[in-house]
């Protein structure tokens, strides 16, 4: 499998994201299931899910449960012929700067276990956002857009 280098964010789905976090504050973490296609080194995110009744959140976490992220990542795969893909995963932390709790990291190695597929991980902070990438199970998370540069993420219409 090809190594992947880069992750493209169409705008919309940092807009909306960013649109719901400010709807929603840092109370609670929120968070949702990132879709997109793989395109030889590039992920490309094209949209998200968002918070669902039955996912379970507080000031520190955020468990996925609810099971309509599960029930869009299927239907987009289905109405675009089988190219758009569960790609990765979003969530908030209630910190100016966040980055990847022992917590999170883990578990995306647990996802790229199952999965045999590299992942994109945003993490949504209160002034800045963290992207990052997971190649497989035995690598560590690499931060794709530092603190500070997020403003030249490779961002698409």
């Amino acid at each position: 499998m090809q190594q992947v280098e880069y992750v493209i964010f169409e705008v919309c789905v940092l807009q909306k994201i960013s649109n719901f976090i400010k709807l929603q504050g840092f109370l609670t973490e929120q968070g949702g299931l990132l879709l997109g296609l793989r395109k030889g080194p590039t992920i490309h995110v094209t949209s998200c899910t968002f918070p669902g009744s039955e996912d379970v959140s507080s000031r520190f976490s955020f468990i996925r449960r609810d099971p309509k992220h599960q029930k869009s990542a299927i239907d987009a795969w289905a109405n675009t012929y089988k190219t758009t893909d569960w790609v990765g995963e979003w969530h908030s932390h209630p910190e100016h700067f966040p980055k990847p709790s022992t917590i999170d990291c883990r578990s995306w190695q647990s996802q790229c276990k199952r999965r045999k597929a590299a992942m994109a991980y945003l993490i949504i902070g209160m002034s800045d956002r963290w992207v990052g990438l997971q190649q497989s199970s035995k690598s560590k998370v690499r931060a794709i857009a530092p603190h500070g540069q997020t403003t030249r993420m490779s961002l698409c219409a």
